[in-house]
């Protein structure tokens, strides 16, 4: 009985134009060199302990998934980005392509 309602989804044009079928998985966008493309978030506000800023800045490289976490003070444009600069770009390069959830602070 299951073999022969198979038989007849697989010739039902209405029958397969219904069923769902799933997409392969297929790497979009993968880079070819470590900080090439970032990932830029915020984290906070924590409890200022150690370093008295109640913000992480984090940054993680798509190739190599490395992590940089920077405290900042507070999460203006102007502390982000100047951290940004100091800790990311003259280490590490200019990023071609960075993803932010587009929030104010970047």
């Amino acid at each position: 009985m299951k073999k022969e309602v198979e038989e007849y989804v697989k010739k039902c044009a209405r029958c397969q134009l219904k069923l769902k079928r799933k997409v392969p998985m297929a790497i979009t966008t993968t880079t070819r060199h470590c900080f090439e493309k970032c990932a830029l978030d915020i984290i906070g506000p924590k409890i200022e302990k150690v370093f008295g800023s109640k913000y992480i800045l984090t940054v993680q490289d798509d190739l190599s998934k490395f992590l940089v976490a920077v405290p900042i003070p507070q999460q203006d444009v102007e502390s982000v980005a100047k951290e940004f600069v100091f800790n990311i770009v003259l280490q590490f390069g200019a990023l071609a392509h960075f993803l932010t959830d587009q929030g104010s602070n970047f």
